[in-house]
C-alpha cells in the first residue's frame, strides 16, 4: 500500500463523510447551536465544526508545504451552508495534494503542531479523526433536533 495516497485518500474521504451530515440537518438548523442545561454559552452549530475542520485541513496542508496559513475573514461561523461546506471540500482538496507532493520519508517527520509533537502521518490522523469526531457531533445535533434515524454515509459501504 502507497502510504501517501492512503492519507491524501483519508483526508477527502473524511470530509465528504463530514459533508454528508450536514447535507441531512435541515438547513434551518444547520446554524443551531445546542445549550447544555445549566450552562449560558452555546455548543457549535454544524456550520461552526465545518469550519473547524476545513480550517484545519488549510492549516496542516500549510504546515506540510512549509508556508503560513491565514484563514480569510469571510470565513467564520455565520458563513452559508453552500460556501462553509465549498470551503470544507476545497480545504481537503488542499490538504490531499499536499499529501501526494510529499517525500513519503516525510511522513516519520517529527512536527511541534504548538500543543503536541508527533510525526506527520500522525498529525495527518488527528486532522482526519477531528473530521470523523464533527461526524457524530452533527449526527448529535440531528438528534437532538428529534431525528433519531442513523443516515449512514454511502462511502461507509465503499
Amino acid at each position: 500500500m502507497d502510504p501517501i495516497k492512503y492519507y491524501a485518500d483519508k483526508v477527502v474521504r473524511a470530509a465528504k463523510i463530514l459533508a454528508f451530515a450536514v447535507e441531512n440537518t435541515p438547513e434551518e438548523y444547520r446554524h443551531w447551536k445546542p445549550v447544555a442545561v445549566g450552562q449560558s454559552t452555546e455548543a457549535r452549530s454544524a456550520i461552526d465544526q465545518v469550519v473547524e475542520v476545513a480550517t484545519i485541513y488549510y492549516r496542516f496542508a500549510a504546515e506540510i508545504e512549509g508556508v503560513d496559513y491565514e484563514k480569510p475573514d469571510a470565513v467564520n461561523e455565520t458563513m452559508g451552508s453552500e460556501d462553509a461546506l465549498a470551503y470544507l471540500a476545497e480545504s481537503a482538496s488542499v490538504l490531499s495534494d499536499a499529501i501526494k507532493a510529499m517525500d513519503p520519508a516525510r511522513l516519520m517527520e517529527i512536527r511541534d503542531l504548538g500543543f503536541v509533537t508527533v510525526p506527520f502521518a500522525v498529525a495527518i490522523d488527528m486532522a482526519h479523526n477531528n473530521a470523523i469526531y464533527h461526524f457524530g457531533q452533527i449526527n448529535y445535533i440531528q438528534y437532538l433536533l428529534g431525528d433519531t434515524e442513523f443516515k449512514m454515509p454511502p462511502i461507509f459501504a465503499e
